[in-house]
């Protein structure tokens, strides 16, 4: 074992250390922020393992690889746990081991440990032990480059930021703080997040999103850059005021060359000493958003999302072969040998809540043409559009097809 780990020496960045680490544990690893982009990796010139070779590139973990992850609730596990989890990925092909950890500071995940191992059976228990004192020594360094980071914001921003990390012990607290930095807490709040897929320098986004403030008259409001996302306390607005904020933010950025699209995430806060839990839920809101884009258009807030919280434990039902849906199946293969419409009219049935008016509208069709297809739709699949059992299940099983 490398003794350096085991003394607290200064590490010049978290490359050095995850060649420390590497070698003590004999085996390729990465160090990875909570956005899965790459702080760190050893120098391990015989791996040619496909994900890795991609993130060292792109400096981040292949976006369909951590989709897949998050989808199987793989990431959910390893940030409630803690715990050392055997993991296969697949990546062009290939398939590959790892043993993935959450770096956590108390309940807090920080990022993550990433050991690309031969497999499951080869790693003893003192190597886990070995695992857990290098988790140990990343999550210090960690916070220390998040404490470097946070001396050069503001202090009203410092608070801002202890505030989303849940570092208050009250809500008594939080308000005597506030009070002495004479900062104005909104009444009713709201912790909005926003991603944007490009990337652009904090100076410009610190500008942008303090001329939007002032544009909208957004005066107990907070903000700053947190791993390259923005977020921002406000007042609490309906998701029809937030896409309107998406819509005129997107607009700000356009004007200054930048056409990538931005997500945007919210959550109320209920007592501000769980402003952390609506940060994390506010991030939440977006993973669900970019996985079932279809059905969640045009919802911002966590506690708006409904039935969108459970598509991904169906989702992952459906996809491991638990479950076919014979009756729409049925549809999809009369659909494919008569060149007809009838899984795109249910579908507009469901949506629309078998509201035939609006359906007629959507569809662009003549009534009688939604009736025969009704008709039709009921013979072919058995599905009873009066039924909310049928309705729902095939609302659900067709949701999850939808990503």
């Amino acid at each position: 074992m490398s003794m350096a780990l085991q003394n607290d020496l200064p590490y010049h960045d978290l490359e050095q250390l995850a060649d420390e680490i590497g070698i003590m544990l004999q085996c390729p690893i990465t160090i990875e922020d909570l956005e899965h982009r790459l702080l760190g990796y050893s120098s391990h010139v015989t791996s040619v393992d496909p994900v890795r070779i991609a993130t060292i590139v792109g400096r981040r973990v292949p976006e369909h690889v951590t989709e897949k992850l998050k989808n199987n609730g793989v990431i959910e596990a390893l940030n409630h746990t803690g715990e050392a989890t055997y993991i296969e990925v697949e990546h062009g092909g290939t398939i590959t081991s790892r043993i993935a950890i959450a770096v956590k500071h108390g309940a807090r995940p920080l990022g993550y440990i990433w050991a690309l191992v031969d497999n499951k059976e080869s790693m003893s228990e003192a190597w886990y032990d070995q695992l857990e004192l290098a988790t140990a020594l990343v999550a210090k360094e960690l916070l220390r480059l998040e404490s470097a980071k946070r001396n050069l914001k503001s202090a009203s921003e410092q608070f801002f930021l202890r505030l989303i990390q849940g570092e208050f012990s009250s809500n008594a607290v939080i308000q005597s703080e506030a009070s002495k930095l004479q900062v104005q807490l909104p009444g009713n709040g709201a912790v909005v997040v926003i991603q944007l897929e490009e990337v652009i320098g904090e100076g410009v986004l610190r500008k942008e999103v303090k001329r939007w403030l002032e544009l909208h008259d957004r005066k107990k409001s907070m903000y700053s850059i947190v791993n390259g996302m923005i977020v921002l306390l406000l007042d609490q607005i309906d998701d029809k005021h937030l896409q309107a904020f998406q819509q005129s933010f997107e607009g700000q950025l356009h004007t200054l060359g930048y056409h990538a699209a931005i997500l945007v995430g919210a959550a109320k806060i209920i007592q501000y000493d769980q402003t952390s839990v609506a940060f994390q839920r506010a991030n939440d809101t977006i993973i669900i958003k970019k996985s079932y884009p279809n059905a969640s258009t045009n919802i911002y807030y966590y506690e708006n999302l409904g039935y969108i919280h459970f598509l991904s434990e169906v989702t992952r039902f459906v996809r491991k072969g638990n479950y076919v849906h014979s009756g729409i199946e049925s549809l999809r293969s009369y659909d494919a040998e008569h060149a007809s419409e009838l899984l795109k009219t249910l579908k507009a049935l469901l949506d629309y809540d078998c509201q035939t008016k609006e359906v007629i509208k959507k569809l662009h069709i003549h009534p009688n043409t939604l009736s025969y297809r009704v008709q039709r739709i009921q013979e072919i699949s058995g599905i009873d559009l009066k039924s909310m059992s049928d309705k729902v299940t095939c609302y659900l099983y067709l949701k999850c097809e939808h990503k």
